[in-house]
Formats: C-alpha cells, structure tokens, sequence
C-alpha cells in the first residue's frame, strides 16, 4: 500500500491494483470459502497489453491494471471466481474438437462462460454488467433461448446453442470455416469480459486421455507471453485440481458453508468415460452369427496338440458411412479411417464397404485385404451439405446387388444432417459422432447405438 500525504498529518492511502485483488479475497473468504480456496491457486500477473483479463491452462491469470481498477470490489470478487473456474472445471482440455465460433466468439468458451456465471449468481455473487450473465436460469444468444442452465453441462450448453444456431440458419448456410472454424449467425452477439488464453509451449495432465493437440493453441497471443526473467507457461508445475476442488469442498462443507450448484459440477467431473472404439467393435462382434464345429480344428491350439472347434457362421456387410461434408475437418476424417481400418482387420468374418457421402453418395470403396494400407491415404469426395437419406437409399438400392443379409451400417458424421423419417431396413444401425458433434438426442430414435469421439 502506497501513501500520499496530504493537508498537514491527514493522510491519504491509495490501494495498488495488488491490495483491490487482497481485498476481493477477504471478503470473499467471508461469504463463500470455497471460491477463496481454489482462488489462491490462480498465479497472477500483471499484463497491460491485454484489454481485460484472462487465464491459461497452467491457472496464470494475466489482467490488465486499468480493468482491476474499474471494477467495484464486488464485481472483482466475481472475476477472480469466473477466472479460475476454467482452469478447475478443466475446460481447456474438455474443449476437445469443439472449435466452433460465431462472429469470432468461441462457443466453447462462451458456454464455459455461461456455466461458470450461473454457478457465481447462484451463489449471491457479482459479475461486471458487460458480461454473460445468466437471468432466471436462462440466457439469450442473440435470439436463441437456453433454458435450464443449471441441469447442463459446458459440453451440452454448447451442443445446443451449435444445434439451434444451424436450424435457425440452415445446413447449407451455416459451414464451418476450414481455417477459422467460423460462421456467419446473428450479429448482435457480444463477447464476456475475459479470455481463455491458450499457451502454445505448454500441455496440461495427459491422464484422461486427452492428447497434446487438445491442450494447445498455434501460440500464445502476446499478451500471454512471459517477459524477462518470468517463469515461462511451460516451467510452471501444473495444479492438482481435483485434489483442490476436493479439499475446498472439504473445507466448506466442515464450517458449514457448502458452495451452491457444486453437486452438478462434482458429476460433470466424474462422469465415467466411455470408450467409444471398444464399444463400436462389441456392436460389431455382437452382429456377427457364429455356431462351434468339431469337423474344422482350431487352427490357433493345434501347434499346441490341443483340439479346440473351430467357430463358423454367415458372414455379413459392414457399411461404414464416412460423413464427407464441409462441417467434417481432416483431423476428423482421418480419426473415422483410422477406426474402419483397426475393426476391419479385427473382424475377418464381415466384409466392409466404405460410402462416403455429403448430400449425395460419392465413393464406394471395398474394403479388402490388399487395399487397407491405401485407405489412410485414401482422397475421399465431398464438401457441400450433409443428409443421410440418399445414403440409405443407396443403400436399400444396392442391397442385391452387395448380397446383404446380416447387415451392420455406422454412419461416421457430425450428426448435423437429414435422416430418413422412417427405420432404413438394415439390421444394426450406428452412429459415432465426433468434430463438435451436434447433442445426441438429435439422432433418430431408430438408431441402434450412438457413440461419441469426444466421450
């Protein structure tokens, strides 16, 4: 704290941006423990070169002076909480595949932003007006109406305002951009207060599957960069913020002070991950018709002068449908390839088939055993819109002439499609959704599995 003295022995204390932010946690430790807990885990950092205020991936929160001085002491409160709920709630390694935005916002961060500020109002805190604040449990992107926030988690938040954006616009109208992931929509959307702020040398925890890519950004805006003699992003120790969040709650709940909507949040964070490729290859193996026969041996235990039945049975279509649409990136594309190749060499029993298809159907490619090595450098045709009913009907068109019988169809898509009104007449109907894939219950009642890339 600085002086200036002034009229004789009457002194004047000044605050530094330093002593507002002491301040804000004080007073927060007073109303909800908890939030003050985990706030003594941001790093702060002074950064005059960015407008506001952000946070990275390794919890250094970069501000602005001039912004810290503008805000009243409760609205700073409300700041601090907002900032270092990204890092905790691991939103930087959530994001995944969704890099959607609208007129240059991201939507990941502005459904971040939205969960995040939903659990600060419910629990009597302030937030600067500039920023996206829910009311009523709700909160307007432009026209579109999101009910409900406090049931929903980040990822549902932005699969619904990305479904609702593309139905108001139009499939055809609403594309991603290849280089930016932008599109056009309503023009009167505005941005929060702060920034997600992604370091390029840095990679958080890998121990929940995510890989480096998901982590990191092309580089770190200059505003994130450390200057002289500074701790660069990736020399910071990461935070254990599972062990945080467990001890703040733990801290809260003993002096009777439990933080409101943490319940929800706790699941959010907890919820099991499902591994989307083991149990695509079940749904195959459990398609595939198979009866013991003594007549054949074993071909695997006879080296072993151990006599095992061999197993038989009626052999069966795979068509894997490999959405090809300008919403699908390579990345995308590269991970449904990668999968058709590992399930069709693991399952000689069925014969597969690629179609590749946007609104029309346009390769058809047998998968055998002298061609799996060129799938992965394969050039698949496509680009324009997507819909799934010329695919079933060229699948229901061809079926003689592919002699199918047992037949096991996985649409590979983003989900954001037509489909057919009614039940194509096929056996096994799957859809693996992954590239900021649109929510799951916007799949047709009548499929049989959808699995996600990103669970």
């Amino acid at each position: 704290m600085t002086q200036q003295p002034t009229l004789g022995s009457i002194v004047i204390a000044h605050l530094t941006v330093e002593d507002l932010i002491a301040k804000a946690k004080v007073k927060l430790k007073k109303i909800v423990p908890f939030f003050m807990y985990i706030v003594e885990h941001l790093r702060m950092q002074v950064d005059n070169s960015i407008s506001t205020i952000g946070v990275t991936p390794k919890s250094r929160c970069l501000y602005n002076e001039e912004f810290i001085k503008s805000l009243t002491t409760e609205e700073l409160i409300g700041v601090l909480v907002h900032e270092v709920m990204h890092p905790a709630l691991r939103h930087f390694t959530r994001q995944g595949m969704r890099t959607l935005q609208c007129n240059g916002i991201s939507l990941w961060n502005w459904a971040a932003d939205v969960q995040i500020n939903q659990m600060i109002i419910e629990n009597g805190l302030t937030l600067p007006r500039n920023g996206i604040i829910p009311s009523g449990n709700q909160i307007m992107f432009g026209n579109i109406c999101i009910e409900n926030i406090d049931t929903k988690s980040t990822e549902e938040l932005y699969d619904e305002v990305v479904a609702q954006l593309k139905k108001q616009e139009g499939e055809d109208r609403v594309q991603r951009d290849p280089e930016t992931g932008d599109f056009e929509s309503p023009d009167d959307i505005q941005g929060g207060f702060d920034e997600m702020l992604k370091g390029g040398d840095d990679s958080e925890d890998d121990s929940e599957g995510d890989s480096k890519e998901d982590t990191e950004a092309d580089g770190v805006p200059s505003e994130g960069k450390p200057s002289d003699g500074e701790t660069s992003e990736s020399d910071m120790p990461d935070v254990d913020w599972g062990r945080v969040l467990a001890e703040a709650h733990a801290y809260s709940k003993l002096i009777g002070k439990e933080p409101a909507g943490f319940d929800q949040l706790f699941k959010e964070l907890h919820k099991p991950k499902v591994n989307w490729r083991s149990m695509l290859r079940k749904t195959v193996a459990s398609s595939i018709p198979e009866e013991f026969t003594w007549n054949k041996p074993n071909k695997k235990y006879i080296s072993h002068d151990i006599y095992m039945p061999s197993t038989y049975g009626e052999s069966i279509k795979v068509i894997c449908a490999i959405d090809t649409s300008g919403s699908i990136g390579e990345d995308t594309l590269s991970d449904f390839i990668s999968e058709i190749v590992g399930i069709s060499t693991a399952y000689h029993e069925a014969e597969f088939i690629i179609l590749s298809h946007d609104v029309d159907v346009q390769d058809e490619i047998p998968v055998r055993n002298g061609y799996r090595d060129k799938l992965a450098k394969m050039e698949l045709h496509g680009g324009g819109g997507t819909s799934h009913i010329p695919l079933f009907e060229h699948i229901e068109k061809n079926k003689n002439t592919w002699d199918l019988e047992a037949t096991v169809v996985i649409c590979f898509t983003d989900g954001y499609s037509n489909f057919p009104t009614h039940r194509p007449k096929v056996d096994q109907i799957v859809f693996v959704l992954a590239g900021g894939h649109c929510p799951k219950d916007h799949i047709p009642e009548w499929a049989n599995t959808v699995l996600s890339i990103d669970e």
